[in-house]
């Protein structure tokens, strides 16, 4: 193989990986209201160890200034609890293994779906 296709042949693997990766990267939104507590420190290493790189994670404590409105608007009455894209909340310490995948975000629309007030 002469070297010119060979860094043709390279340059083409590459670009299907990257084109691979970012098909397959899902892109979340997953916020995390917590008190402080144990069980709340918890549920963050849970989270932030089953996520992929794609997604953002955000630990809100209930007590900062921010919170309180997204409190409202998420109807949050208890921590932990988790919300992913504004359509899912998880409250209290999953019973479930985290991770990134279509099916495991379809599993958590249909089981816990965000019912604003």
């Amino acid at each position: 193989m002469s070297p010119p296709l060979l860094i043709a042949n390279q340059r083409a693997c590459a670009k299907y990986f990257f084109e691979l990766v970012h098909i397959n990267l899902l892109v979340h939104h997953i916020e995390v209201f917590t008190g402080g507590c144990n069980i709340c420190r918890k549920v963050v290493d849970i989270v932030m160890l089953g996520k992929c790189a794609g997604c953002k994670m955000d630990i809100i404590d209930i007590d900062s200034q921010n919170a309180k409105e997204k409190m409202q608007l998420y109807a949050i009455t208890a921590v932990p609890s988790i919300v992913v894209d504004g359509r899912i909340k998880v409250v209290g310490l999953p019973q479930f293994p985290w991770f990134c995948g279509d099916d495991f975000y379809k599993f958590l629309e249909e089981r816990y779906p965000l019912t604003k007030p």
